[in-house]
């Protein structure tokens, strides 16, 4: 399942793919922490700032995060540990 957020001037795209939980985002540089049980996602365009506070699911492993620059996107790709 695919959640899509927009925002007045980002998408944010969330699902889970191969065992991990996935948070896309249309812009091609963000800064990303985890804050609790929060990833919390910020960047920048033209059009002004972005930030995002997304609730991560049970069984992530914020340890783990890593980011995938893509074409004008990032993702952020997060371990789903089960039975967590």
């Amino acid at each position: 399942m695919v959640n899509l957020v927009h925002d007045r001037f980002v998408v944010v795209e969330q699902f889970q793919r191969d065992g991990a939980y996935v948070v896309r985002v249309e812009l091609p540089e963000v800064e990303v922490s985890v804050a609790g049980r929060y990833l919390v996602v910020r960047g920048a365009s033209e059009r002004g700032t972005f930030s995002r506070s997304l609730r991560l699911p049970d069984g992530a492993e914020p340890f783990g995060l890593r980011t995938v620059p893509l074409d004008g996107c990032v993702e952020i790709v997060i371990p789903l540990v089960v039975g967590r």
